[in-house]
């Protein structure tokens, strides 16, 4: 089976097995890269995924409810459904998950934590029009998020949060508003964050609290990733 430009995250699930997510649904390959579609999920497209103990969460937007799916071999909807509200991001630590979302009319934006992937609570507001927000990592309370704007005159942000999301820190300011969201690499203690617009990197050992921009060939090698996959 060929998947090209309609595939946008592959999560391992086994030692030959991998879930794929497409704008059609999301698929079990095997290592022979043979393919089946996931119960459920025919239809909707699935712009990422996440770990999530033994399972994995699901971002989706469907024809008839957007949302995020909890699944293992089956997905189910959980309490964070509703058309038009579409999810971005979503990062787990051990049994609590984060997921930001942004409304179709008037684009607010919001996080949301959960604790065991079915009920949701709502954390943290951005205004309407504000923001595109991404997060990268969970560790604990600990969390880090790239603040996109919309608006030429703002530079988008690295932010930090201590409190699981309650308040939030700017510890980089990098980039244009129409660039693609950088890519994230964490390396034992330390992360680095590289963007395609002038191919820097960036790279900091305090939790991502302060950043130093380093030249680095095989620093930023180590942030590309492919944009398709092909099995043959």
């Amino acid at each position: 089976m060929l998947f090209r430009s309609d595939l946008y995250a592959v999560l391992a699930t086994g030692p030959d097995e991998a879930v794929v997510a497409t704008r059609a649904g999301l698929y079990r390959v095997g290592g022979d890269c043979s393919a089946a579609i996931v119960e459920g999920t025919e239809g909707i497209f699935f712009p990422a995924l996440a770990r999530f103990g033994q399972g994995y969460l699901a971002l989706g937007i469907g024809e008839k409810t957007d949302g995020m799916w909890l699944c293992d071999t089956t997905c189910t909807e959980t309490s964070l459904m509703e058309s038009g509200r579409f999810p971005k991001s979503a990062v787990t630590d051990g049994d609590t998950a984060w997921v930001t979302v942004v409304y179709e009319e008037g684009l607010a934006a919001e996080l949301w934590k959960s604790e065991g992937g079915l009920d949701w609570s709502l954390v943290y507001t951005w205004p309407d029009g504000d923001t595109d927000p991404r997060l990268f990592e969970a560790d604990g309370d600990h969390l880090v998020l790239f603040r996109r704007t919309r608006a030429d005159a703002d530079i988008p942000e690295l932010l930090v949060s201590d409190d699981g999301g309650g308040t939030w820190d700017s510890t980089l300011s990098v980039g244009y508003f129409t660039d693609a969201t950088p890519g994230w690499l964490k390396v034992g203690d330390r992360r680095f964050l590289g963007t395609v617009a002038g191919a820097r990197t960036w790279r900091s050992d305090d939790g991502a609290d302060t950043w130093t921009e380093v030249r680095s060939e095989e620093h930023t090698s180590a942030l590309q990733s492919p944009c398709n996959l092909v099995c043959r």
